[in-house]
């Protein structure tokens, strides 16, 4: 369990929860975390202990909010419809998984591929442009149901559920 969100005390981030990060910089707390496992000591400090608990409550987080398409079960994939601009993200193309939920959504493509991903934290690390990183950890926040704005001990209780 995590006890406090942990802020990082140095460097440009100073000040910034890590809990908070997860949403909008999960790219660096990847970086950092590497950066981390690479260097030889006996020991982890803590701020390594608390990301490595972080990433991994992140992975299995369920979603609360219920599949637009069949209204039964709480969603686990959202679609991505890539555009030249960017993706078509939001939570009208969401579902739970069942085939045909997933099919409606393919249909609302028009004969465009579609990408289905899960609700894992992991998966933030393939957007690249800011806007799409904005509007994913959007996404989350709300199919999550967390308050908006998100605080330190919100996301803190969100990730300790």
């Amino acid at each position: 369990m995590l006890n406090q969100a942990y802020a990082f005390q140095s460097g440009k981030r100073q000040g910034k929860a890590m809990e908070l990060m997860m949403f909008d910089d999960y790219g660096f707390l990847l970086w950092y975390i590497h950066k981390l496992n690479s260097e030889t000591r006996t020991w982890k400090n803590a701020a390594h202990l608390h990301l490595e608990e972080l990433l991994q409550k992140g992975e299995n987080r369920q979603p609360k909010m219920f599949c637009p398409q069949c209204h039964k079960k709480p969603v686990e994939f959202f679609s991505l419809l890539s555009k030249y601009e960017g993706f078509s993200i939001g939570s009208y193309y969401t579902c739970c998984g069942d085939k045909a939920c997933k099919q409606m959504l393919c249909e609302m493509a028009a004969g465009n591929d579609i990408e289905f991903l899960h609700f894992k934290f992991s998966v933030l690390r393939i957007f690249y442009s800011k806007s799409d990183k904005r509007r994913v950890a959007n996404l989350f926040k709300k199919v999550f149901e967390l308050p908006d704005p998100l605080t330190r001990q919100s996301a803190l209780d969100f990730f300790n559920e």
